[in-house]
């Protein structure tokens, strides 16, 4: 889920770039050069067909029994790097939703 998280992000910043006629992300604003796909998404004026549950948060999968804090998309690249995991159904819909951005980047950019 982590490499498709991050490639996701990359074929969403390979969209900015075209758009904006940039050779490299240093030319983004840093909003631009996180992994917040939120943002990316917004600027790229993603469709809410395509983009829906962007700012949806997804449930982490307990720690010793113990409930753990809801987690933004933002923040889910963050939960695998560190080994966490998020439930079942959670990844489910996140794998989902970066598909769709993903499937959505690779036609903006003919591929």
């Amino acid at each position: 889920m982590l490499l498709l998280f991050y490639a996701t992000e990359c074929a969403l910043k390979a969209v900015v770039l075209r758009q904006r006629n940039a050779a490299s992300t240093e030319a983004l604003d840093d909003s631009l050069r996180s992994h917040d796909l939120g943002a990316l998404t917004k600027s790229l004026r993603v469709s809410a067909e395509v983009g829906r549950d962007v700012e949806a948060t997804y449930d982490r999968r307990a720690n010793q029994g113990r409930p753990m804090p809801k987690v933004s998309l933002a923040r889910t690249h963050e939960v695998w790097r560190y080994g966490a995991n998020l439930t079942d159904d959670s990844n489910a819909r996140v794998k989902v939703l970066l598909d769709r951005l993903r499937d959505w980047a690779r036609n903006e950019l003919s591929l």
